[in-house]
């Protein structure tokens, strides 16, 4: 396959709507550097189901997320968002950390 006939798509979740806009610029810049197209999503909501559903909707076949991890105590009353994704994905989850 060809890297031109890759569909690749850069999820930002965050309640501000400006949030990573110089990260995002970059990855762009990066992608495009081995002629790879990205859009940028940007979604709003609690990020596990806001990745889920992008999943979804654009049938993904992979995912490749980072894995920041809350303190303990936090990620059991709260859930995890890596945990949940990796979970619920069902396509091959790629994490970084």
């Amino acid at each position: 396959m060809c890297s031109s006939d890759l569909e690749t798509t850069i999820m930002t979740v965050s309640d501000d709507p400006t949030d990573g806009d110089g990260l995002l610029a970059a990855m762009q810049e990066y992608f495009a550097s081995y002629a790879v197209e990205a859009a940028v999503v940007r979604a709003e909501g609690r990020p596990s189901d806001a990745i889920l559903d992008q999943v979804q909707r654009t049938g993904a076949d992979l995912l490749v997320m980072g894995a920041y991890g809350q303190k303990r105590l936090a990620s059991f009353f709260l859930g995890s968002t890596t945990k949940a994704v990796v979970e619920d994905a069902g396509i091959p989850v790629f994490l970084y950390h």
